[in-house]
């Protein structure tokens, strides 16, 4: 599996360990009830990164910064 969710008491973890991109945000558009999209051009990028507790727009700045990419909300 490539991400998890885990819970630890009231906290909520995303797990994504050298993921595809495009799993990553449909993983965030559930979780998140949201509707990001993305670009052909980033759907082959993979990362690896963990997410506790964050908003949204939290997760996609985190993307953004790591990859040097522009996803937008």
């Amino acid at each position: 599996m490539i991400s998890t969710k885990e819970d630890k008491g009231e906290q909520q973890i995303l797990k994504f360990d050298n993921a595809p991109l495009s799993e990553v945000i449909e993983t965030l558009n559930e979780y998140y009830g949201s509707h990001v999209t993305l670009p052909a051009d980033y759907a082959t990028l993979r990362i690896t990164v963990v997410f506790k507790e964050v908003s949204l727009e939290e997760a996609i700045e985190i993307i953004n910064r790591t990859l040097d990419i522009q996803l937008t909300i």
